[in-house]
């Protein structure tokens, strides 16, 4: 089954490794409570693609109602507007050709939205997970690591004991202290505790995950069941460089009308963003 969930207005949802971290942590603890096998996940600025087996179709509705509520509970940005769009986008995978073209589809999301050249340079859609436990950072043994940093990955068993997931505070906590080096790391070990996704469903349809991996570069895969619209999401990671750079921070509801009029030509300027684009990041809503 792959669903589809989009931001409300199709505004950004994620904006900083935080939020994705959360969101993900959030699929994992919902997925292992109601028994949901997740084949495939990515997560885009602005919309979720999962891939998943559920016991019943009810179950799917249940199953994004908790994603949702899970997440607009923790969301740190003020928003007078939901976070998401209401209902879902869901469409059955019945038949082998079905499952694959899906499968390339979901994880080749990142590359169609011009976020990585290939399906596993991009962190968010969990690919490269299925390879390493650290592919986006230096592998550091326990035995060599700082006392800040064995705190942290204990307390990251402790929440993935617990089936917690890794809301703002807690990152807050678990990053405090680390050098640059160790929160990659962090990011990484984090991701694999949690990690639910059945990457076996790769070397079933496909062979190999290896065969996997090169199938997906040379197939995109495909959607008609689910409607989605196709943009340039690198825009998205321009304009929070921007933002970072102007030292705005990103709370942008919480802005008045004429800081956020300023911000948005001041990013129009420096990213030559279109409106629309602009519109979404900022959250202004049609």
């Amino acid at each position: 089954m792959h669903v589809y969930i989009l931001g409300h207005d199709s505004s950004v949802i994620f904006y900083r490794k935080a939020d994705y971290l959360l969101f993900f942590t959030i699929i994992c603890c919902v997925a292992r409570e109601m028994n949901v096998q997740i084949h495939a996940v990515s997560l885009m600025p602005n919309h979720v693609h999962i891939t998943a087996i559920f016991q019943s179709r009810d179950s799917v509705g249940l199953f994004i109602k908790k994603l949702k509520r899970i997440f607009d509970m923790h969301y740190e940005l003020k928003h007078t507007h939901p976070i998401f769009r209401k209902g879902y986008g869901i469409a059955p995978k019945l038949y082998p050709k079905k499952v694959i073209s899906n499968l390339a589809y979901v994880y080749n999301n990142p590359v169609a939205g011009h976020l990585s050249a290939k399906a596993s340079d991009y962190r968010w859609s969990f690919l490269a997970y299925a390879f390493s436990g650290n592919p986006f950072s230096e592998k550091i043994p326990l035995r060599n690591a700082s006392m800040p940093l064995r705190r942290s990955i204990k307390l990251v068993d402790s929440y993935r004991a617990h089936n917690i997931p890794m809301a703002y505070n807690a990152q807050r906590l678990l990053f405090k202290n680390l050098k640059p080096r160790e929160k990659e790391f962090l990011i990484d070990y984090i991701i694999t505790s949690y990690n639910v996704i059945d990457y076996g469903v790769l070397s079933k349809v496909f062979g190999s995950k290896d065969d996997a991996v090169r199938a997906f570069e040379i197939m995109a895969g495909d959607e008609f069941d689910v409607y989605e619209e196709h943009e340039d999401y690198a825009v998205y990671r321009r304009l929070s460089e921007a933002v970072y750079n102007l030292r705005t921070g990103i709370d942008f509801e919480a802005m008045s009308g004429p800081e956020l009029d300023k911000l948005r030509e001041q990013l129009w300027y420096v990213t030559g963003a279109s409106d629309k684009h602009l519109r979404r990041f900022l959250h202004i809503c049609n």
